[in-house]
């Protein structure tokens, strides 16, 4: 004997709800470490992780070993767990070579390269509570970072 229709209508909407909760976004991942968070994105900006290549889009965790490239009309803006703030303009490919931020351990360090483009620093708690572990490297030498703001312009083929 069938339901009545107000039965049928429930059991359709837990079965789309089961289907969206197995649906995930590219870029989310249970196991996936989150040293940041992109804050914002406009035009073409990736986060290439390991073999993928995947459309930044607010929201999405940044982790050490990212690589983070912007297109011609690209901007993205990533904010750490310690409060360091990058922003990166068109043109830009950046290594986040390695990140922690753990203080009651004191494990603490923030290492990237700049390989072109432009990028804006804002030192975080890192910054402050163990400068000599904030090293960002150009293609022309290092930047140590003593709890500061930067720009940096690297032209492409530098």
């Amino acid at each position: 004997m069938p339901h009545p229709a107000p039965f049928r209508r429930p059991a359709a909407v837990l079965a789309l709800a089961a289907g969206l909760a197995v649906t995930q976004v590219p870029w989310s991942s249970p196991a996936a470490a989150s040293d940041g968070t992109v804050k914002s994105v406009s035009g073409t900006a990736h986060i290439l992780r390991g073999a993928e290549r995947i459309p930044a889009q607010a929201g999405m965790p940044v982790q050490a070993s990212d690589l983070i490239e912007t297109g011609a009309d690209g901007k993205l803006g990533i904010t750490f767990k310690d409060n360091t703030r990058m922003s990166f303009g068109p043109n830009s490919r950046f290594a986040l070579e390695e990140y922690a931020f753990d203080p009651k351990e004191q494990n603490l360090s923030l290492t990237g390269k700049i390989a072109y483009g432009t990028m804006s620093f804002v030192s975080g708690q890192i910054g402050k509570l163990a400068p000599d572990k904030v090293k960002l490297d150009t293609p022309m030498g290092s930047i140590g970072l003593r709890g500061t703001k930067i720009l940096v312009k690297v032209p492409k083929g530098s």
